[in-house]
């Protein structure tokens, strides 16, 4: 339905309510002009209620503002202009919401004979649908001289000034041309700065979306202390150790230390590689704010977001995890221009402070398959411009049923098991294949036991499930029983080597082993490598005594 404008000269004829005392040369406000309503009043149709389209009108966050001006111009000592403003105010709220009511009530206060008790007797008389909040503006314009014009400006330099925007001369707009020695002159331009590709990236914003009980927390910390400590914990392949600060809102900070002993247990990292690399700050009790709407409906800073940019700054953090994006803000997470009004702001604290930062946000409610979001950065709850700001979008799902019979991993188990998906990455080839993590119960010093994920490579079982008729056996499932068991950072291990550890790690015996190597490529019959991940194999005729020789070779991002 296309929207038109309409000015208060305008309205306040068809309405019938006066004549303008000026003509009006901007806009005042929205109206539908498909509506039956204003359809009957520009055309003179005879219609015994002005206003019975009412609640077809959008109370905008702009429209309450003028509003609240136009009352302001308005004594509130007359009854009769009192109870129909009353029932205009009320049409506000008829989609539930006591904006209405807020507004008339401080109106009715300018009055010396403001009665709260027969104020609240009157309201609940109120019908939403006898008149239009219009009214309010056209008695305001026609009767008491209300500058509209004035109001507008206001309003509008109120509602939709960027925070920290600031107009910028053209001379100092950094505009680029391009000319000969161009392609010489990339060769000087920084690489991207991945803190872990296709997860956290420095001047950029990422999320981590899953619904809720799927440890989303625990999995954003174990990352937090892999940067921190300069450790691949998880197999994201951290590119290098940087400061970190967590900003957790829904754990107290003997929750997030009963976590991060957990996670230094299991993975048996020294206590001092954490020294002054991980900082944590808990927002349990009084929730942190990265952007406020005021009472005014003015997009402020939080509280202590000055405090922690200069935290950042003096303690050389270079990436800050926050955890949910929900409680750092008060807007409606459905209002995309709002939500993208905070997103700005965790973009322009990336950028201003050269950091990366990663947000832990709900999905929406799924269906019965608890993987059905698996990969989909469309999954997040409330508003896309979250997503559309975003560099980088992983989810987190818990094990389906379907998948656990498939693998046939016991229900008892299977709650145990999340999977990781890339669900967007704007900077890198989009991974489409999941990352699965087994949720491991390990016992801290003080008696109790903490769930930590510890990575989990399932891709033999799902290989190995014969949907075709065909042989379990093949040459992508050789492969990856050979790179599960791999010597780390060797490029070439004599078969011989590893048959033991193959047949062990596989229940099969010496005959059995011997002829599954042989599907792995053979280079030296002009055979391309096999990828696995991000590494390739093959096998030559290398080995001593002519015997086979298992090469790898790691591939670059």
């Amino acid at each position: 339905m296309q929207n038109s404008f309409y000015t208060v000269e305008t309205m306040c004829k068809a309405f019938g309510i006066g004549d303008s005392k000026k003509q009006q040369t901007q806009t005042d406000f929205y109206f539908d002009k498909d509506s039956e309503f204003l359809k009957d009043k520009l055309h003179g149709k005879p219609n015994s209620n002005f206003f019975e389209a009412a609640n077809r009108i959008e109370i905008t966050d702009f429209l309450k503002k003028q509003i609240e001006h136009a009352l302001k111009e308005i004594p509130s000592d007359d009854r009769e202009l009192w109870v129909a403003f009353g029932h205009a105010a009320k049409s506000m709220d008829i989609s539930g919401g006591s904006e209405g009511k807020k507004l008339w009530l401080e109106w009715s206060k300018k009055s010396e004979k403001f009665d709260a008790e027969d104020a609240e007797e009157k309201w609940a008389s109120f019908k939403p649908n006898k008149t239009s909040p219009e009214a309010i503006l056209c008695k305001a314009l026609n009767d008491y001289g209300w500058d509209v014009q004035a109001a507008n400006k206001e309003i509008t330099a109120l509602l939709f000034t960027d925070i920290d925007s600031t107009a910028v001369p053209t001379d100092r707009l950094n505009i680029c041309s391009y000319d000969t020695g161009f392609l010489d002159s990339v060769k000087t331009l920084p690489q991207r700065d991945w803190l872990i590709p296709r997860f956290l990236i420095i001047n950029y914003a990422s999320i981590i979306l899953g619904p809720g009980g799927v440890s989303k927390s625990t999995f954003q910390l174990v990352l937090a202390i892999s940067v921190a400590a300069g450790l691949d914990l998880l197999g994201f392949r951290v590119k290098r150790q940087a400061k970190v600060l967590l900003i957790n809102n829904e754990d107290d900070a003997s929750e997030l230390t009963r976590r991060i002993a957990a996670i230094l247990t299991y993975y048996k990292i020294d206590e001092a590689l954490l020294k002054k690399g991980l900082f944590t700050l808990s927002g349990y009790e009084e929730p942190i704010k990265f952007i406020w709407q005021n009472k005014d409906g003015v997009m402020v800073h939080g509280e202590h977001k000055g405090e922690i940019e200069s935290f950042i700054i003096e303690n050389h953090i270079e990436a800050l995890f926050v955890d949910p994006f929900i409680s750092t803000h008060n807007v409606s997470e459905n209002d995309n221009t709002y939500i993208d009004k905070v997103v700005s702001a965790y973009k322009a604290m990336a950028g201003k402070l050269n950091i990366a930062i990663n947000i832990v946000h709900h999905t929406r409610k799924n269906n019965n398959d608890s993987e059905s979001h698996a990969g989909d950065a469309e999954s997040g709850r409330g508003a896309s411009s979250l997503k559309d700001a975003a560099r980088a979008v992983t989810t987190i799902a818990r094990m389906s049923a379907t998948t656990a019979k498939k693998l046939d991993i016991h229900e008892d188990e299977r709650g145990k098991y999340v999977r990781v998906d890339v669900g967007k990455s704007n900077f890198t080839i989009h991974e489409t294949k999941a990352r699965w993590f087994y949720l491991e119960s390990v016992r801290i010093s003080n008696g109790e036991s903490i769930g930590v994920p510890i990575a989990r490579n399932l891709d033999l079982l799902f290989a190995m499930v014969d949907q075709h008729g065909g042989a379990k056996w093949k040459r992508d499932t050789v492969a990856i029983a050979v790179d599960l068991i791999f010597i780390k950072g060797q490029t070439e291990i004599p078969w011989s080597d590893l048959r033991e550890r193959f047949m062990s790690a596989n229940n099969i015996g010496r005959s059995v082993a011997n002829e599954k190597v042989t599907l792995l490529p053979n280079v030296d019959n002009d055979e391309k490598p096999i990828r696995i991940r991000q590494k390739e194999y093959w096998i030559t005729r290398s080995a001593p005594k002519n015997g086979w020789m298992v090469h790898c070779q790691e591939l670059s991002e």
